[in-house]
């Protein structure tokens, strides 16, 4: 309702059709999400939330060719983000681009470890990181920062999914399990993003994993 009155009151300002965006997109309306970021970058070509919703929209869908442009657009306007890289490696790797996965992990970890230095509390930048760490061979590492982001908030979905990609590819599937479906009762999981998060690939033979796709598709919500 907020973002719909932002319209009306400001038709022309780019921010207000990007929050229209997230509202359709949090609805999983995602022809009106798109259609809402679609306006908000032909009003501002240089507004990095559009982009990064859009891409986050575009994934969720599965056409990662175009999250993969939009996220890369995202991170010309805004360098410094770290969300955008560490993103941006789960859908290269989605598309096979592996070379191209390795060196955004990179990126990204670099970027998220100089935010937690004024940020340590983070939880975001901490468990984004994880899936980094482990595509880099740092297995150790990543296990640490995990325990330490679900320690900040143990009943945070967002915390328990992206500890799950973590334990997924560690080879941890009962306790990734554990983790989704504890994030499940939050409405805030989508089976698109879980059938295209590569973090998550090793789990979508397991029964729990299909019985939770399953779950999700029924929701209405």
């Amino acid at each position: 309702a907020a973002s719909k009155r932002a319209v009306e009151h400001a038709p022309e300002y780019s921010r207000a059709h990007t929050a229209r965006g997230v509202a359709h997109l949090i609805d999983k309306d995602f022809m009106a999400a798109e259609n809402a970021f679609d306006r908000a970058v032909t009003l501002n070509s240089r507004q990095f939330d559009a982009y990064y919703q859009h891409a986050r929209a575009c994934f969720q869908q599965g056409n990662l060719k175009k999250a993969a442009e939009l996220f890369e657009k995202a991170a010309m306007f805004q360098p410094e983000d770290y969300q955008t890289p560490l993103l941006l490696r789960q859908v290269y790797l989605s598309l096979g681009r592996v070379d191209e996965a390795k060196a955004t992990a990179q990126l990204g970890l670099a970027l998220a470890q100089q935010h937690l230095e004024l940020n340590s509390k983070d939880a975001r930048a901490i468990y984004l990181a994880c899936g980094s760490m482990i595509q880099l061979g740092m297995y150790q590492q990543a296990m640490q920062w995990s325990e330490k982001a679900l320690a900040i908030d143990p009943d945070d979905p967002m915390i328990n999914y992206n500890v799950a990609c973590c334990y997924a590819q560690a080879g941890e599937p009962e306790k990734a399990l554990d983790c989704l479906e504890k994030a499940k009762g939050s409405g805030s999981l989508s089976a698109g993003w879980l059938r295209n998060d590569s973090d998550l690939f090793s789990l979508h033979d397991h029964p729990r994993f299909q019985a939770l796709l399953t779950e999700l598709r029924a929701d209405p919500a």
